[in-house]
């Protein structure tokens, strides 16, 4: 199945006689996102090759989600699992409903590798931020009297803006960021020093996707309660 609004790269239903099954201490646990029966929790892994059609990727992320979590998925023998976001952002796909017909053309996204977000922090955008910003304004003024050469002047001044807040909604068991002692509910106001406020969430997942032993510090927002973290991106497998 094509899942569009799913997040990982492959789902795979465990099925010990297809050979479906993640290698052997191989694998994480991990949440993996919410379904119709509520949150799906399962193991992450790594496959060493994925076709489609004529297209083939290495070293490709997959999930395969518990029983438990899909047991309505797996009413439909003929599924294995699903393609998901990872895999679609690396092409331009073409819906042709009126033919059933799905064309894939490669972007530039392409070649790009797969990375797995090592902190242990599943964030969502929940609610909004009420952000003081400082706006600076910068005018030019000849001085007649003396040299007569220009002089810079700078106005600040502050104005308000609405930015939404990244919550931490889910924290992967023994992660380096459970153990940094980050909670749930916890909201991030900076990342190694950027304003959240600034960021996408996808720029914070790519900072938690990095090599390991990369230096992780945040500051976040404790209901009112600013204080700050820090951790190291450590290896998977």
């Amino acid at each position: 199945m094509i899942d569009s609004g799913g997040s990982d790269a492959l789902w795979l239903f465990e099925n010990q006689e297809k050979g479906i099954m993640p290698f052997d201490n191989k694998y994480f646990e991990d949440y993996l996102g919410k379904g119709l029966s509520g949150s799906v929790h399962g193991k992450r892994s790594k496959i060493k090759s994925f076709s489609l059609q004529d297209f083939k990727f290495n070293d490709v992320n997959v999930a395969f989600p518990d029983s438990s979590s899909i047991h309505i998925a797996r009413k439909y023998a003929d599924r294995s699992g699903s393609i998901a976001g990872e895999l679609l952002k690396r092409f331009n796909v073409i819906f042709d409903y009126g033919n059933e017909k799905v064309t894939f053309r490669k972007n530039s996204n392409f070649k790009a590798p797969f990375h797995y977000n090592k902190s242990g922090i599943v964030l969502e955008q929940d609610g909004i931020r009420v952000v003081r910003e400082l706006s600076d304004r910068f005018f030019y003024n000849r001085d007649e009297n003396t040299t007569g050469a220009d002089k810079i002047i700078v106005q600040s001044s502050y104005k308000i803006a609405i930015k939404p807040a990244f919550t931490i909604v889910e924290l992967r068991k023994d992660s380096p960021a459970k153990k940094a002692g980050l909670l749930l509910g916890d909201v991030i106001l900076t990342v190694n020093n950027k304003d959240a406020a600034n960021l996408k969430m996808q720029d914070i997942n790519s900072m938690f996707s990095g090599d390991d032993g990369k230096l992780i510090r945040l500051r976040i927002d404790r209901n009112g309660l600013v204080l700050n973290y820090e951790f190291r991106l450590e290896k998977l497998f």
